[in-house]
């Protein structure tokens, strides 16, 4: 009898404890059907949204709109048990709206929406990235597909622990990794290159230099010491005139040389007529010119530069670079100094080199 009452108590105890469970878990939970009265399990203050992230991420990411009851509604629209919710989906949706997250209550959702936009970013900067690679090693003559094998691209990327072509793509995309310090990797040999072709281009030049003579007449004389102004470097077909320096000869400018001009405004008696000497002009006689190149810079520039040069017969004397940056871009001053014949051989000459696209001017003197 004894044991018959105390199996009673019992067994309300666990039916007490059951229904106050059952009763939390219902304060907690919401119970809604498929199209095709499946029971889905969500947590309260679920959305219509919410329901088709719990059904499928996919079919969350192509949501474009959600029936309650078969009537259609907002996909912030909370639900409540018993609800029947059919989602509305399209093969063309891109992916979620910016707003998504706020039409969402459920963690899980929050955390595949977000995922989808890191996941999108992702992909563009490694893009982003990947582009920005193939153009630099372009700009060297090289290979995107073939620098990955080398040996160089595995230790930096074992150096910045990056696991994969696609990291390293969207590390570069993002600007977290020194793009000037992964190509200057590249760099060295072409660097040792452009060395030794300065060094055997000027040689020559000098050479030529010696061997030059030059012709130019000077009215009233022969014989006089002259020689040519490096501030404006006259050629044959230039209008030019001489002027009477103290010990040095007489200096050649052409007749629109700033520094002329002025040397005229404070000494006038100075000047003295000069013309070609025509049967200098048509041999084989060159004159050292100065010129200025304004460009985009890149790696390998100067070496076409030079070959340009070798094309038409012109020798190079000297060269200096002057580098800096204009709106942000990367632009260089190349002042070249070299060995030519006449201004129409110049005049070809700039045009040819303004047919590179890096090529912003070419300024003569």
């Amino acid at each position: 009898m004894k044991d018959s009452v105390q199996n009673k108590k019992e067994n309300k105890k666990q039916v007490g404890f059951a229904q106050e469970v059952t009763g939390d878990v219902l304060k907690q939970t919401i119970f809604v059907f498929t199209p095709k009265d499946d029971i889905v399990e969500m947590p309260r203050n679920s959305t219509a949204l919410d329901f088709a992230f719990q059904v499928h991420t996919q079919i969350g990411y192509r949501t474009i709109g959600a029936k309650v009851d078969g009537k259609i509604v907002q996909l912030n629209q909370v639900l409540k048990t018993g609800d029947k919710v059919e989602v509305i989906t399209s093969k063309n949706m891109k992916g979620p709206g910016k707003d998504w997250i706020e039409m969402v209550n459920n963690h899980s959702s929050r955390v595949k929406i977000r995922k989808w936009f890191k996941d999108k970013e992702f992909e563009e900067k490694s893009k982003e990235g990947e582009q920005i690679l193939e153009k630099e090693f372009d700009r060297l003559g090289l290979k995107l597909k073939d620098m990955l094998e080398d040996e160089r691209v595995f230790l930096y990327m074992k150096k910045y622990n990056i696991g994969d072509n696609k990291t390293l793509f969207y590390r570069f995309g993002t600007g977290d990794l020194s793009l000037d310090g992964f190509m200057n990797k590249f760099e060295v040999k072409e660097e040792k290159a452009l060395e030794k072709v300065l060094e055997e281009e000027t040689e020559k030049g000098h050479r030529q230099k010696e061997r030059n003579q030059g012709g130019v007449k000077i009215s009233g004389t022969e014989n006089t010491m002259y020689r040519f102004a490096k501030c404006c470097s006259p050629l044959p077909g230039d209008e030019i005139r001489g002027y009477v320096t103290r010990g040095r000869g007489i200096a050649i400018h052409r007749v629109d040389c700033d520094n002329f001009i002025s040397l005229m405004q404070k000494e006038p008696e100075r000047e003295v007529d000069v013309y070609w000497d025509e049967s200098a002009s048509s041999s084989n006689s060159t004159y050292e010119f100065n010129f200025t190149i304004k460009a985009s810079d890149r790696n390998g520039l100067l070496l076409d530069i030079i070959r340009i040069l070798n094309e038409y017969k012109m020798n190079l004397i000297t060269v200096n670079t002057n580098n800096f940056k204009e709106n942000g871009n990367k632009r260089i001053f190349i002042h070249l100094r070299i060995t030519i014949r006449s201004r129409d051989d110049f005049d070809r000459l700039a045009n040819n080199l303004k047919s590179m696209p890096e090529i912003i001017d070419v300024i003569k003197k």
